[in-house]
């Protein structure tokens, strides 16, 4: 279950970054990633207060090589896709599972 949960987060984090269109990506721009970092060992607070785990490695590997600018802020589980969709960040990472709500 857990290798499952890695191989979804991967491929959910690949997904995010790569939809953002080609043409909107200001290498200048700053993309805000919302997180909940509750999630041992995909997301959590470190002793510094930083957010890391295996989704932040992920997505920060992948800005890393797309040249993108990131900042992860810690949001409550509950409120990560009503941030998505107001637009206060420009997507998530935080061990989301697929279902048909979220479809």
């Amino acid at each position: 279950m857990q290798t499952r949960r890695l191989a979804l987060s991967a491929v959910l984090a690949l997904t995010a970054l790569w939809t953002v269109p080609a043409a909107a990506q200001n290498k200048d721009r700053e993309y805000v990633v919302a997180s909940s970092a509750t999630y041992t060992p995909f997301a959590f607070e470190n002793k510094d207060k930083q957010i890391v785990g295996f989704d932040i490695d992920i997505v920060n590997a992948i800005a890393q090589k797309e040249k993108m600018k990131l900042r992860i802020v810690n949001t409550p589980f509950t409120s990560i896709f009503a941030s998505l969709n107001n637009g206060d960040v420009d997507f998530v990472i935080s061990g989301v599972t697929i279902n048909d709500k979220r479809k």
